[in-house]
């Protein structure tokens, strides 16, 4: 397996968006080696899975396909999909019985009035 090397150099004045990534990235990886690299790699995987979802790879074509909505609308049928097997997975959870002991158990462990955001 061969390592391929890419050297990007960008001005930071002039393409800010970059600069701003670049610079939360540094700030995130905390000095970590590699850190940046392998986020900016993981971009372009991002990039190149939606880019090809929406069928082109030429930057604004792709970028004019999700803000006009149409790759919002593909995306938004992974969020129903999750919500529903979210909610499948709540209303077998609670149709399954639980022994009284360990349900007060938990009743202890949990306290009244915690919402754990289910």
């Amino acid at each position: 397996m061969s390592k391929n090397k890419i050297q990007l150099y960008y001005d930071s004045s002039k393409d800010i968006e970059v600069a701003n990534l670049i610079a939360n990235f540094e700030k995130e990886g905390a000095g970590t080696r590699g850190y940046t690299t392998d986020k900016v790699k993981e971009c372009l995987k991002v990039y190149q899975l939606l880019a090809e979802k929406c069928g082109t790879q030429a930057p604004m074509q792709f970028l004019m396909y999700y803000a006009s909505g149409l790759g919002a609308s593909s995306l938004s049928g992974t969020e129903e999909t999750s919500a529903s097997i979210e909610s499948d997975v709540l209303d077998n959870a609670e149709e399954s019985e639980v022994p009284e002991e360990v349900s007060e158990d938990v009743a202890d462990l949990i306290g009244d009035g915690m919402d754990f955001g289910l």
